[in-house]
C-alpha cells in the first residue's frame, strides 16, 4: 500500500492472479472514487483462499467504479 500523488494504491497478491486498488482523491481529500484491477496470465483463473479457508477459483469478474467520502472521525475508535 502506498500513495502515487492524490491516490492510495493497494495491490494484493493471490494464489493466481493479483489485484490492484485505486482510490482517488479529490484536491481537498473530501471525495474520492475507487477502480479495482483484476489480473491474470492469458488462459489462467484467478485462485484464491476465501473467508473460512474456502478456496475459490474465478473464470471471469468485471468490477466498477466506485464513490467514497471523506469524514472526521477514526474507524478503529468511534467519531
Amino acid at each position: 500500500m502506498h500513495f502515487e500523488g492524490r491516490a492510495l494504491v493497494v495491490v494484493s497478491l493471490l494464489e493466481s492472479g493479483a489485484r490492484r486498488i485505486l482510490v482517488d482523491f479529490d484536491a481537498a481529500y473530501a471525495t474520492c472514487t475507487a477502480t479495482v484491477i483484476y489480473g491474470r496470465e492469458h488462459g489462467a483463473t484467478i485462485r484464491q483462499t476465501g473467508l473460512g479457508g474456502l478456496k475459490i477459483q474465478v473464470h471471469s469478474i468485471e468490477s466498477s467504479s466506485f464513490s467514497c467520502a471523506v469524514r472526521e472521525g477514526n474507524v478503529l475508535t468511534g467519531p
